[in-house]
């Protein structure tokens, strides 16, 4: 297969030779004007390189859910990023539940695209070794000839600019699985698409690597905070009798406290005038809602607003060490640190600003003490407990109580995940290093613009028929 159209030929004797299944016949590619191809490139239809590009399950299904880990993983919209499957919450349903679907049974190599929602567009490829899998309202494509080049054009600007092209509908949008099948999609020769596939999955590996060890760090702070302040097995705990309290027992020397009496600062942010339409391409960072997740700074949606607009906003600037939580809407009481390369900053009126009287306490310690399991509850708990919208009041959160340790102990503990943290933000800037890096090269390589072919890059025996 020296062509890209070797490569089609190639899929549509394999269509002809599957029996015992039902196989779609390919549509032609929808009309478009397209850029140029190296000359072995050529384009087609996403259905020409598939076995059959389908919806999954679209029906009732909570009353088929089971809880892991028994029963069959039900992948849903949330659980597909750009780039990679998650299964940390997905789903599970019932075996004869599976059973009975097999039409949205997945296999691995299979192409994953949500179809409606906020992360409508979202792509990935099924990764090997998950084992049985099904799905609910995805559009699936599964090629004929797996590899992972078409998940990365999915995840490519124009990837995603033809997907987004295709949404129909009002509100919310959906992707409609037919129009998606007419997709026109770049066909390298088959030892193109590995080598291109072998270079974008080695930033992603890195990438993946490094979240594991932040997620590893991030486990052991919490590990930490609940050994030392739910368990009290902190250093010298032996020698420290418990006492009673408004909150319960407590060790003898710490204190209920509330937040105001141990920040000299909690207040929500602000919008420049004009609201998003204001925003700049670039300037200083002005932080929203949608960058905050627990303990997880996003980068993605970052705006920025320039220096009159930010010396509006001068009251609500961002300072080292400062905690950031979320107060209104779906993603209230989501709380961490900001990021010190993105100093200075603005927040604005969905998050709130707590900042430390480190004279007092550690940012570290209110940080992990508010994203602590019990004190999560309670925020969601009050949260959720508005008349009209989940939503934190300036008042509930400065009258939220925590129990206040010893200053030694604070310190001690403040020293070690302070630590942990530093790391956390060098792996996370390696991060956005990389994935800055693979989408430069992205839409490069995926275009022939970059050529790859003398790069001595191992992409295995070619075992796929000729």
């Amino acid at each position: 297969m020296a062509t890209g159209q070797e490569f089609i030929d190639s899929c549509h004797e394999l269509r002809q030779g599957i029996t015992g299944r039902k196989v779609q016949k390919p549509v032609p590619m929808m009309p478009l004007d397209l850029p140029d191809l190296p000359e072995s490139w050529t384009w087609t239809s996403l259905s020409s390189l598939c076995e059959r590009v389908s919806v999954g399950h679209v029906g009732p299904t909570s009353e088929f859910f089971c809880e892991p880990p028994d029963g069959i993983p039900f992948i849903r919209s949330q659980d597909v990023r750009p780039g990679k499957l998650t299964l940390a919450n997905v789903a599970h349903v019932v075996e004869p539940f599976h059973d009975k679907l097999k039409k949205s049974q997945l296999k691995s190599g299979d192409i994953l695209i949500v179809r409606v929602g906020a992360n409508r567009g979202d792509c990935c490829v099924v990764p090997d070794g998950v084992g049985s899998l099904n799905c609910a309202n995805i559009v699936f494509a599964r090629p004929l000839i797996p590899n992972p080049f078409l998940g990365f054009y999915f995840n490519s600007g124009f990837g995603q600019s033809l997907l987004s092209s295709l949404t129909t509908g009002s509100a919310q949008g959906v992707l409609n699985t037919q129009s998606i099948a007419t997709i026109p999609v770049p066909v390298p020769p088959i030892r193109i698409q590995r080598k291109i596939a072998s270079i974008l999955s080695a930033y992603d590996d890195l990438i993946e690597n490094n979240t594991r060890r932040i997620a590893i760090l991030e486990e052991m702070a919490q590990a930490i905070y609940r050994e030392w302040f739910v368990n009290f097995r902190f250093p010298g705990h032996e020698n420290v009798k418990l006492v009673d309290s408004p909150l319960g027992q407590i060790p003898e020397g710490w204190e209920p406290t509330k937040l105001k009496d141990i920040t000299t600062k909690i207040g929500s942010g602000a919008t420049p005038r004009g609201g998003k339409n204001a925003y700049k391409d670039s300037g200083m960072t002005l932080i929203r809602s949608l960058n905050v997740y627990d303990y997880n700074f996003q980068e993605n949606g970052l705006a920025f607003i320039d220096d009159d607009q930010a010396a509006q906003l001068d009251n609500v600037a961002v300072e080292k060490h400062d905690i950031l939580l979320n107060i209104t809407g779906a993603s209230v009481a989501r709380c961490c640190m900001v990021p010190f390369h993105l100093l200075p900053a603005r927040v604005n009126q969905h998050v709130a600003i707590i900042r430390t009287d480190k004279e007092i306490a550690d940012p570290f310690y209110v940080l992990t003490a508010i994203n602590s399991d019990r004190h999560k509850k309670q925020l969601l708990s009050v949260a959720q407990g508005g008349a009209t919208r989940e939503a934190l009041t300036k008042s509930t959160i400065q009258n939220f109580e925590l129990v206040l340790p010893t200053a030694k102990i604070v310190a001690a503990f403040g020293k070690i995940v302070g630590e942990m943290f530093d790391e956390r933000e060098i792996l996370h800037r390696k991060n956005e290093n990389l994935r800055t890096t693979r989408d430069l090269l992205l839409p490069k390589l995926i275009s022939g613009k970059l050529d790859v072919e003398d790069l001595d890059i191992d992409v295995g025996v070619d075992s796929t028929p000729d």
